[in-house]
């Protein structure tokens, strides 16, 4: 919808402050990136739906949602930059606002099929941040996660 109304206002919302070129190279390599990491996450899923257990290998070693979270921060974003457009650019962050809405859910079903082994993980993985940060977890260094 963002893209048809890109090329519908055509040229009003293109990012003419930076070159096609380099706009193009950065996206993607961003999408490329962006996809490479979500088929790696969809291969431990699948690997681990097969299987009918919590799927804590790979990338869910690292983050709860790898295929939430690549297409937030890379994908998206890879398209946007590509495409040189101001209006795709507040895609990720209504993606990412989107998707911090469904995850309760997603993680209530995953708390009701797996019990303690997925509070566990909850509390050592991120959601979508790979990194254990304290800023970006919400918590001290001593203190257990909530999120």
């Amino acid at each position: 919808m963002a893209v048809s109304m890109h090329y519908a206002t055509y040229p009003r919302f293109v990012i003419s402050q930076v070159s096609s070129s380099v706009c193009l190279i950065a996206g993607l390599l961003l999408l490329a990136a962006g996809v490479s990491v979500y088929l790696a996450a969809l291969i431990n899923l699948q690997a681990g739906l097969r299987s009918d257990g919590l799927v804590t290998h790979g990338l869910y070693a690292i983050m709860r949602h790898p295929l939430y979270a690549t297409s937030i921060f890379l994908v998206i974003p890879g398209v946007a930059i590509a495409f040189r457009s101001w209006l795709l650019l507040p895609m990720p962050l209504i993606a990412y606002v989107a998707c911090r809405a469904v995850l309760p859910a997603e993680e209530g079903e995953l708390l009701d099929r797996h019990g303690d082994q997925f509070m566990q993980y909850r509390q050592r993985t991120n959601a979508l941040f790979p990194l254990r940060l304290p800023w970006l977890c919400g918590q001290d260094k001593g203190a257990k996660r909530k999120d």
